[in-house]
């Protein structure tokens, strides 16, 4: 799974949790409507946000938060 860890300048940081590491890409490699903490795949050069898959990673973290008492 690929996640944008963060933007830095003209970069954007992302995060492979299968390979467990990071790395760096042009910020004009990231579709204009993806965010830091969504989930992308790269189509065509670009990578894009997936809705759905983000939106599940968010719920899971929010149900591990509310499961260990920090929600």
């Amino acid at each position: 799974m690929l996640i944008i860890d963060r933007f830095e300048e003209n970069m954007a940081v992302i995060e492979d949790t299968e390979a467990e590491n990071h790395f760096e890409v042009k910020r004009e490699l990231i579709a204009d409507d993806a965010s830091e903490g969504d989930v992308v795949s790269l189509i065509n050069g670009i990578y894009e946000a997936e809705e759905d898959e983000t939106k599940k990673r968010k719920a899971d973290v929010l149900a591990l938060l509310k499961k260990i008492g920090l929600e």
